[in-house]
């Protein structure tokens, strides 16, 4: 809990030259409920794109993928399909 409330201060917070104590009972949430917390501040965050900066090396990144899958070297895969294989990974 200490290593979350850290990361909020150092990375969010403090740019705002504000403090706030934020305290999630993480031990007792349920993975559902903590995911559902993370999506619920994804949601959040992504009401205004411009608000969060991409880092300058993601253009790059796209940019190669995009060029990769126009030559025929690389086939894109249906977000189903990402999953099922993302998931076997751990087994």
């Amino acid at each position: 809990m200490d290593t979350v409330k850290a990361w909020l201060y150092s990375r969010v917070i403090r740019r705002h030259f504000c403090v706030m104590n934020i305290t999630l009972p993480l031990q007792s949430m349920t993975t559902v409920e903590k995911l559902a917390v993370m999506e619920a501040i994804w949601a959040d965050l992504c009401r205004d794109e411009k608000l969060v900066d991409s880092p300058a090396w993601h253009e790059q990144v796209l940019r190669e993928r995009d060029a990769a899958v126009r030559e025929g070297g690389e086939i894109p895969t249906g977000w189903d399909e990402a999953k099922r294989r993302l998931r076997g990974l751990g087994t």
